[in-house]
Protein backbone atom coordinates (compact mmCIF):
# COMPACT_ATOMS: atom_id res chain seq x y z
CA UNK A 1 0.00 0.00 0.00
CA UNK A 2 3.00 2.58 0.86
CA UNK A 3 4.48 1.67 -2.30
CA UNK A 4 1.70 1.77 -4.31
CA UNK A 5 1.07 5.59 -2.87
CA UNK A 6 4.49 6.44 -3.44
CA UNK A 7 4.46 5.49 -7.04
CA UNK A 8 1.63 7.39 -7.95
CA UNK A 9 2.64 10.88 -5.84
CA UNK A 10 5.67 10.45 -7.42
CA UNK A 11 4.06 9.90 -10.87
CA UNK A 12 1.91 12.86 -10.15
CA UNK A 13 4.38 15.04 -8.40
CA UNK A 14 6.49 14.83 -11.61
CA UNK A 15 3.61 15.37 -13.91
CA UNK A 16 3.20 18.67 -12.21
CA UNK A 17 6.76 19.58 -12.22
CA UNK A 18 8.23 17.99 -15.30
CA UNK A 19 10.39 16.74 -12.42
CA UNK A 20 10.95 15.20 -9.59
CA UNK A 21 10.74 18.01 -6.81
CA UNK A 22 12.97 17.91 -3.59
CA UNK A 23 10.33 16.94 0.05
CA UNK A 24 11.17 20.71 0.60
CA UNK A 25 9.42 22.20 -2.45
CA UNK A 26 6.96 19.29 -1.78
CA UNK A 27 6.00 20.29 1.65
CA UNK A 28 6.22 24.25 0.89
CA UNK A 29 3.40 23.66 -1.91
CA UNK A 30 1.27 21.42 0.19
CA UNK A 31 1.46 23.66 2.68
CA UNK A 32 -0.11 26.45 0.92
CA UNK A 33 -3.06 24.40 -0.35
CA UNK A 34 -4.04 23.62 3.61
CA UNK A 35 -5.88 24.72 6.53
CA UNK A 36 -5.64 24.94 10.10
CA UNK A 37 -3.00 22.35 11.48
CA UNK A 38 -2.83 19.94 8.47
CA UNK A 39 0.66 20.94 7.66
CA UNK A 40 3.31 19.29 6.77
CA UNK A 41 7.37 18.92 7.71
CA UNK A 42 9.69 18.11 4.68
CA UNK A 43 10.48 14.57 6.91
CA UNK A 44 7.27 13.98 6.26
CA UNK A 45 6.75 14.57 2.38
CA UNK A 46 9.99 12.25 1.84
CA UNK A 47 8.79 10.11 3.97
CA UNK A 48 5.67 10.09 1.63
CA UNK A 49 7.56 10.07 -1.41
CA UNK A 50 9.83 6.94 -0.59
CA UNK A 51 6.91 4.74 0.53
CA UNK A 52 8.27 4.92 4.18
CA UNK A 53 4.69 6.18 5.31
CA UNK A 54 1.04 7.40 3.87
CA UNK A 55 -0.80 10.82 4.81
CA UNK A 56 -4.21 10.83 7.45
CA UNK A 57 -6.58 10.55 5.19
CA UNK A 58 -6.94 15.31 5.82
CA UNK A 59 -3.33 15.37 4.24
CA UNK A 60 -4.49 12.52 1.45
CA UNK A 61 -7.56 14.14 0.58
CA UNK A 62 -5.33 17.93 -0.18
CA UNK A 63 -3.00 15.86 -2.24
CA UNK A 64 -5.97 14.11 -4.70
CA UNK A 65 -7.14 18.05 -5.08
CA UNK A 66 -4.02 19.51 -5.98
CA UNK A 67 -2.14 17.10 -7.96
CA UNK A 68 -5.18 14.99 -9.38
CA UNK A 69 -4.09 11.99 -7.10
CA UNK A 70 -5.66 8.91 -8.65
CA UNK A 71 -7.12 7.24 -5.51
CA UNK A 72 -8.49 3.91 -7.31
CA UNK A 73 -5.41 2.01 -6.00
CA UNK A 74 -7.00 2.29 -2.33
CA UNK A 75 -10.22 0.10 -3.55
CA UNK A 76 -9.56 -3.60 -2.21
CA UNK A 77 -6.80 -3.23 -0.25
CA UNK A 78 -6.14 -2.57 3.63
CA UNK A 79 -7.00 1.32 4.84
CA UNK A 80 -4.71 3.48 4.89
CA UNK A 81 -5.62 4.01 8.68
CA UNK A 82 -4.74 0.20 9.39
CA UNK A 83 -1.33 0.93 7.25
CA UNK A 84 -0.76 4.29 8.57
CA UNK A 85 -1.28 2.93 12.24
CA UNK A 86 -2.86 6.32 13.35
CA UNK A 87 -2.92 7.31 17.00
CA UNK A 88 -6.36 7.31 18.74
CA UNK A 89 -9.13 5.48 18.36
CA UNK A 90 -11.06 8.47 16.37
CA UNK A 91 -8.36 7.97 13.83
CA UNK A 92 -8.27 3.95 13.29
CA UNK A 93 -12.07 4.06 11.49
CA UNK A 94 -11.85 2.34 7.52
CA UNK A 95 -10.73 5.00 5.61
CA UNK A 96 -11.74 4.87 1.72
CA UNK A 97 -11.94 6.39 -1.40
CA UNK A 98 -14.72 9.23 -1.11
CA UNK A 99 -17.49 9.83 -3.69
CA UNK A 100 -17.52 13.14 -5.48
CA UNK A 101 -20.36 13.87 -3.76
CA UNK A 102 -18.31 12.75 -0.29
CA UNK A 103 -15.98 15.06 -1.11
CA UNK A 104 -17.82 18.39 -1.53
CA UNK A 105 -20.44 17.49 1.07
CA UNK A 106 -16.83 17.14 3.20
CA UNK A 107 -15.43 20.19 1.76
CA UNK A 108 -18.55 22.10 2.44
CA UNK A 109 -18.45 21.35 5.83
CA UNK A 110 -15.39 22.14 6.52
CA UNK A 111 -15.43 25.93 5.08
CA UNK A 112 -18.85 26.77 6.75
CA UNK A 113 -18.53 28.69 10.11
CA UNK A 114 -19.10 27.16 14.09
CA UNK A 115 -23.15 27.89 13.63
CA UNK A 116 -23.22 25.77 10.73
CA UNK A 117 -21.00 22.96 11.41
CA UNK A 118 -23.48 22.48 15.04
CA UNK A 119 -26.52 22.92 12.50
CA UNK A 120 -25.22 19.97 9.52
CA UNK A 121 -24.51 17.86 12.68
CA UNK A 122 -27.60 18.06 14.20
CA UNK A 123 -29.59 17.35 10.83
CA UNK A 124 -27.44 14.56 9.95
CA UNK A 125 -27.88 13.00 13.65
CA UNK A 126 -31.72 13.94 13.29
CA UNK A 127 -31.93 12.14 9.97
CA UNK A 128 -29.78 8.99 11.14
CA UNK A 129 -32.03 8.25 14.23
CA UNK A 130 -35.64 8.52 12.21
CA UNK A 131 -37.16 5.33 11.71
CA UNK A 132 -37.36 3.40 8.37
CA UNK A 133 -40.70 3.91 7.02
CA UNK A 134 -40.33 0.84 4.68
CA UNK A 135 -40.47 -1.19 8.26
Amino acid sequence: MKLDFSKELSRRLIEHYERMPSAAVVSRDFNLRVKDASAISQETARRWIRGLSLPEIERFQVLAEWLSLDMSFLTNRSSLADEAAYKGPERRAKAVALSPMETFLLKSFRETDARGKHCLINLAKSLHERPDPTI
